[in-house]
């Protein structure tokens, strides 16, 4: 009690939070947002914060107003209890990006599976997902999808999730054409997960050693994190050279 609920929410997703609260009541319902909730800690963790890791934990609010603001709080949890488990019902889920590769809208229900709240992926260059040793066959399949339009399901690929390992999952495609300008407007994937990753824990913050890959490839201080940056980009230009070929033809 006496705590702001907006200092329990992520930072990342505090704005999103407070741009959605500071609205018209009216506007609110019903709405719902995706964000992280910090955990709570006992007093016996003592107050040296640096020291103690926080858990968040990823929910769905559903926000209603009436006589005051009610917001109900549902948690997500990881789809997968053990290494590299078998996936025979999973829900599909959308993934959308634009002609230039940029994901423009991600389905909620890839929350479990991937680890990601939809925001954070939101104009992420989608081959950043992508397994580098996959790169070829879904050039191949973009290839496929933008001469016929759309593609049936496709053989077993890996996409990264949040925890910095890799799932399976096989994708049936469709693209959109803009009638009037006749160019490509969105590439659309419906995803099916076949196989989860080794860390069944998809929520689980990255090992050390990925983040700092990470934070090397963000800081063009040497040779060799600007090979890894032209290397992202040729692939880059890659996919973008294909759709614009289909959109010619």
């Amino acid at each position: 009690f006496g705590r702001a609920f907006r200092d329990l929410i992520h930072p990342q997703d505090r704005k999103k939070f407070s741009t959605l609260i500071s609205g018209s009541p009216e506007a609110m319902d019903p709405l719902k947002i995706y964000c992280r909730i910090r955990h709570f800690r006992r007093l016996s963790h003592g107050i040296h914060v640096k020291t103690n890791a926080v858990k968040f934990t990823p929910f769905m609010l559903r926000f209603s107003y009436k006589n005051c603001l009610v917001i109900l709080a549902t948690p997500f949890y990881s789809r997968f209890k053990e290494s590299c488990e078998q996936i025979k019902d999973a829900t599909p889920f959308v993934l959308r990006h634009s002609a230039d590769g940029l994901i423009d809208y991600v389905s909620p229900e890839s929350i479990q599976y991937l680890g990601y709240l939809p925001q954070d992926l939101i104009d992420i260059n989608a081959l950043h997902l992508f397994n580098q040793n996959d790169l070829p066959y879904i050039c191949q399949l973009y290839q496929d999808v933008m001469k016929n339009g759309s593609a049936p399901r496709s053989k077993p690929y890996r996409i990264r999730c949040r925890n910095g390992d890799y799932l399976s999952l096989e994708t049936e495609w469709s693209t959109f054409i803009n009638p009037w300008s006749r160019k490509l407007e969105f590439v659309i994937g419906k995803n099916y997960v076949v196989e989860g990753p080794s860390k069944p824990d998809v929520f689980s913050c990255p090992s050390e050693e990925f983040n700092n890959i990470i934070k090397a490839m963000q800081k063009p201080t040497s040779k060799c994190e600007e090979l890894a940056k032209q290397l992202l980009s040729k692939r880059s230009q890659t996919l973008n050279s294909i759709l614009e070929e289909a959109e010619k033809n």
